[in-house]
């Protein structure tokens, strides 16, 4: 038996093996707020990654969203800061987002007016458009 199963099937009920899950949840959630992947913190602790995703589940979720909210937090400060590569990246980050979410609202026509359509599908419709222009 592993490492990180041991603490939790040793002595249950007891204080002493409480304080060890808390422990372990506590290096679950450090190691995701810095980005490590189930199966490194799996490697960390000497056991399944299954086993660290069912197990420490809230700490994962708790942690992977710390990381995210750092993440953006800098990106944001990278933007107000006047980097342009973070203002691009960003910008492009955002607009896929509207688009995605607007090409689900809307199933793509071949009536569709230009006006109407996302930047995604203004180039697929050019691709295609030149595609036949070399063909014919």
């Amino acid at each position: 038996m592993q490492d990180a199963e041991r603490i939790m099937k040793k002595d249950k009920g007891r204080v002493q093996s409480a304080k060890r899950a808390t422990t372990v949840a506590a290096r679950v959630l450090k190691m995701a707020a810095i980005g490590c992947t189930v199966e490194e913190i799996a490697a960390e602790l000497d056991c399944s990654a299954e086993f660290v995703r069912t197990r420490f589940a809230k700490s994962l979720r708790r942690g992977f969203a710390r990381l995210r909210t750092r993440m953006r937090r800098s990106l944001l400060e990278s933007v107000r800061a006047g980097k342009v590569p973070a203002q691009i990246w960003l910008g492009r980050l955002y607009l896929e987002r509207l688009e995605k979410e607007r090409a689900e609202e809307q199933p793509m026509s071949p009536e569709k007016d230009i006006a109407d359509m996302t930047m995604s599908e203004m180039l697929k419709a050019y691709m295609e458009y030149r595609a036949k222009k070399r063909r014919g």
